[in-house]
């Protein structure tokens, strides 16, 4: 047994703030929020937000969103309007890493 703690499981949140009424939401969430919902990763978490609810007015005043779609990743980076899958994966990935990096920093 090697004397080296495990490293505890990185998980990120991705937000995504919508309209109900918008035909840009709509298809938003059909070519890029839901394909990138269906990959199977363990260090991704998923939120679907109606800007409308109200359980979800201070999230929406907390990160200022004043424009959809928009995605808030790890309530810290904010990208709004129409991204490519393929720039949100790796905008995905590189706070998947900063989250490690912020790890390691705290174990050490």
């Amino acid at each position: 047994m090697s004397g080296k703690a495990s490293t505890p499981r990185i998980r990120i949140v991705v937000e995504y703030f919508y309209n109900p009424n918008s035909i840009e939401c709509k298809n938003f969430m059909k070519l890029v929020v839901n394909p990138l919902m269906r990959d199977p990763r363990k260090d991704v978490e998923w939120k679907i937000n109606n800007i409308f609810d109200p359980k979800v007015k201070k999230e929406v005043e907390e990160y200022k969103i004043d424009a959809v779609p928009a995605l808030v990743i790890n309530k810290n980076r904010t990208l709004v309007g129409f991204n490519r899958q393929e720039t949100i994966k790796s905008i995905i990935d590189e706070e998947i890493e900063k989250e490690r990096k912020r790890r390691e920093v705290k174990l050490e």
